[in-house]
């Protein structure tokens, strides 16, 4: 089987290109400052569900400079379906809990630290990050910025992320922007999120 280390760095750009963008990453998204380990301190445990998609208001990130919730379709070591982190039997708790403390903030040189993610079966030879302990498939995370960004400005939200699987692992890493509209809440403004599958 092929091995692939995938750096994924995303430089996000709204409503004009220009140099002069008025930088709008959330503290939490900027992996580069923070110090190397466990990344679980960033994600909203509470609002992680067992589903194909997110089900909580975005206001579940106020006060907080960024934060990170995922959703999990049924599947390998998780097989209760439609139900939040706190409402998971204690097992499938632990799947999660591991899947939180596996994600870390690894050395990228040049581009200093970055948010890395281990698939459980990777054979690529990379030694940062911790591999995942369990089968965590159809996986989305989803990264919210915690603000309402402005409208009609320029504005920049850049961050560095590293998936460590094997070739060919599904579904393959992709990236996605949706605004407040998503879950209807504060209509017409630009919250944004942006969500990994792994």
């Amino acid at each position: 089987m092929k091995k692939r280390s995938l750096l994924f760095n995303s430089a996000l750009l709204l409503s004009a290109i220009s140099m002069n963008a008025q930088d709008m990453t959330p503290k939490n998204w900027k992996f580069s400052q923070m110090q190397l380990g466990s990344a679980e301190q960033l994600f909203i445990k509470e609002t992680c569900k067992t589903d194909w998609n997110i089900s909580f208001p975005y206001r579940a990130a106020d006060g907080k400079e960024g934060a990170i919730t995922m959703s999990h379709y049924p599947e390998g070591d998780i097989v209760t379906a439609g139900k939040f982190y706190g409402e998971l039997p204690a097992a499938e708790q632990e799947v999660f809990d591991n899947f939180f403390s596996s994600c870390s903030i690894v050395p990228g040189g040049e581009l200093g630290n970055l948010f890395c993610i281990k698939g459980k079966n990777t054979t690529a030879d990379d030694f940062r990050g911790e591999a995942c302990s369990y089968s965590l498939p159809n996986t989305t995370l989803f990264f919210m910025t915690g603000d309402d960004l402005p409208l009609n400005s320029a504005y920049r939200i850049s961050f560095s992320i590293r998936s460590i699987v094997n070739e060919g692992a599904y579904p393959s890493l992709s990236f996605a922007v949706a605004t407040s509209h998503y879950d209807g809440i504060d209509e017409g403004s630009y919250r944004t999120f942006s969500a990994f599958s792994i």
